[in-house]
């Protein structure tokens, strides 16, 4: 499932996929039991529907890890 994230076009979507990939987890893939699973999934949801800002941080921003594409930014590499 990871191999089929693709670049979202704003914050929920982001946030919508990987709920969605959350959802395909069983108890054996990161939790002891399914209700922890479920408590977590749960967690996240109320978490991402809170105000917060967003903001972007890099430790090493620097023009040669900025790829730009047709004037615009378009990536950064890490």
């Amino acid at each position: 499932m990871l191999s089929t994230f693709k670049p979202c076009e704003n914050e929920k979507a982001s946030h919508d996929a990987c709920l969605a990939f959350a959802g395909t987890l069983t108890e054996s893939d990161f939790w002891s039991d399914q209700k922890q699973l479920e408590g977590t999934v749960a967690a996240a949801r109320q978490m991402l529907a809170m105000y917060h800002k967003v903001l972007f941080t890099h430790g090493d921003l620097l023009p040669y890890n900025v790829l730009i594409s047709d004037g615009r930014i378009s990536g950064i590499v890490d």
